[in-house]
């Protein structure tokens, strides 16, 4: 018999930008004019998310900025990097214009019949972005 607890952090939610449904997937509005600031709801964990935007420009060609940072709830990509990206109208808005974000925590599990033990919890959010030019 298993009798032990465990801690999974809270619920993974983008909430910098308001998500709808588009026409085929769930989208972000992002103002491609300033630095990209994305905030989500923090683990209380110990951990890592990853950030990743790519930008579909045509068909052939695809522009990412990734980040790897501490799940402390907020993070801006620097002008300097998200002004690279490029990013595509309509159908290659919708198939190629993504962010995505991961995160990575690990919680210790205890209880009467366990010795040691850890869970990785693995979270994601994945959504296109429509480019906004205010």
């Amino acid at each position: 018999t298993f009798s032990g607890e465990f801690y999974i952090g809270s619920k993974f939610e983008l909430t910098s930008h308001q998500v709808v449904q588009g026409e085929m997937f769930p989208t972000i509005n992002l103002d491609v004019t300033k630095p990209m600031t994305f905030t989500w709801t923090p683990s209380g964990m110990a951990g890592t998310v990853q950030i990743s935007i790519n930008a579909m420009e045509n068909f052939n060609t695809v522009r990412s900025v990734s980040c790897l940072v501490e799940d402390n709830g907020s993070f801006t990509i620097p002008f300097e990097f998200s002004s690279q990206l490029i990013f595509g109208t309509g159908m290659l808005a919708q198939m190629g214009n993504m962010l995505t974000m991961s995160r990575d925590s690990t919680s210790y599990i205890s209880g009467d019949t366990i010795s040691a033990g850890k869970i990785t919890l693995d979270q994601l959010i994945l959504v296109n972005i429509t480019a906004v030019v205010p």
